[in-house]
């Protein structure tokens, strides 16, 4: 039907209209912002006084300072991309609507985002509740056309990842993750628009009223952490491992992993669920501490963990005199305080989460956090560990502070576990010295 020639020019448009592997998918523009300033490197221009950098969670993030400022304000910097990707976070700390949104200009002709702007912008905010994220052409500074509408409903606000595409042929397609780590999906198909092929700049412009003026955020840089183990969690003979984000399925196999301690290799794994691979071994983990290992796993952004490793601690149950209450002080001298030490005589790690150690008069929870108490080691409890670390240094002490005063003519002491089994107790009088 066709000839030869014929066929590769067809397959070449067909190619060509395809985003993922159409004209250049690297990112156009990436400002994270982490020197803190967005005066240079690159330089950003416009309602420079309306806007600052913050700190969040060791990500640097440019934030609206609007309150007494020009709205809607706005900063743009030179651009030149209309092909490619721009991929970027927005974090709305209010529900949006037609006057409180933000739209970053992807393409403008003028560095004025306010005046008569002639490009392509991602909208976020409108009225209603089926708000959702939108791709519109600009003419002369009135938004003409929706090129492309998403699905993600942002009626509420929130913090979302973004990444915007757009071929040679002027095709969009949109991307969004909840979230600054999160896996950016496809939504909304495609849109095509070509009115405009060039660009000189690229900005954000807030549109806002006074009780939203602090509440835009964007990062035009995504610098996610390292792909990296959350935790490990071991249940008999199976042992969780969680990662910090989804992870590749493909990439996963059992030599991927590693206990130490003569554990070895999973015989078996099961997908858990997007972020947690379970590894399945024959014979149940022993009580110990352990390191496990992983390398060669991929995340969905096909960033590689390489030897990554995280220790774990299996605890053993707990048997009737396991632990014992070992030493105590009941009248101390007055430069010293009461104690009560304990000692594990086991060869098991056992955790003291949520054992409560009391006298006749009252009771108090040890920890309410994991607290490991290794084999054959001690600890000391005590509402006053900084005079007892002055009288005898670095020693293995908890600081329980509403820890029963114990009293001199005569007390009881009781430690009990978690589910209020006794694990030891006596009863001491004033002859005891």
């Amino acid at each position: 039907m066709f000839n030869n020639k014929t066929r590769l020019c067809l397959l070449l448009i067909f190619i060509l209209t395809i985003p993922s592997i159409g004209y250049g998918q690297s990112v156009n523009f990436e400002d994270g912002f982490e020197d803190g300033d967005f005066t240079e490197n690159p330089t950003w221009t416009g309602d420079d006084s309306l806007y600052t950098v913050t700190l969040e969670e060791e990500n640097h993030l440019l934030q609206l300072d609007g309150n007494e400022g020009d709205n809607p304000a706005y900063l743009s910097v030179p651009s030149t991309s209309i092909t490619g990707s721009w991929e970027f976070y927005i974090k709305l700390d209010f529900s949006p609507s037609s006057g409180n949104r933000a739209d970053i200009f992807l393409i403008s002709d003028i560095p004025d985002l306010t005046g008569p702007v002639n490009g392509y912008a991602l909208r976020a905010g409108e009225n209603g509740s089926g708000d959702v994220f939108h791709i519109v052409r600009y003419d002369n500074g009135s938004e003409e056309e929706t090129i492309l509408s998403g699905t993600t409903d942002i009626s509420s606000g929130g913090a979302f990842r973004i990444k915007v595409s757009r071929t040679a042929g002027g095709v969009w397609t949109l991307e969004v993750a909840e979230g600054y780590d999160g896996i950016v999906s496809p939504e909304g198909g495609s849109g095509t628009d070509i009115n405009y092929t060039t660009s000189s700049y690229f900005g954000v412009r807030s549109t806002y009223t006074s009780t939203r003026s602090d509440k835009f955020f964007f990062d035009f840089k995504i610098d996610l952490p390292p792909f990296a183990i959350r935790k490990t969690e071991v249940t008999d003979n199976t042992v969780d491992v969680t990662f910090n984000r989804p992870y590749d399925q493909a990439t996963i196999q059992t030599t991927d992993f590693f206990i130490n301690n003569e554990i070895g290799s999973p015989v078996s794994i099961n997908h858990t669920d997007s972020v947690t691979v379970t590894l399945n071994y024959n014979n149940d983990l022993p009580s110990d501490e352990y390191i496990l290992t992983v390398d060669n796993i991929s995340d969905l952004n096909g960033e590689t963990i390489a030897n990554s490793a995280d220790s774990f601690i299996v605890f053993g149950d707990f048997n009737p005199r396991n632990i014992i209450i070992n030493e105590f002080v009941y009248d101390p001298p007055s430069d010293f305080s009461e104690y009560i030490e304990i000692k594990n005589r086991s060869n098991k790690y056992l955790s003291l989460q949520n054992w409560v150690v009391e006298d006749e008069s009252g009771a108090a929870t040890i920890s309410n956090e994991e607290l490991v108490l290794e084999p054959n080691e001690f600890m000391v409890l005590s509402s006053d560990t900084t005079t007892l670390f002055n009288t005898f240094g670095n020693q293995p002490y908890v600081q329980v502070w509403s820890l029963p005063a114990l009293n001199n003519a005569g007390d009881a002491i009781k430690l009990l576990t978690a589910e209020g089994e006794i694990a030891d107790s006596l009863y001491y009088t004033s002859i005891w010295g």
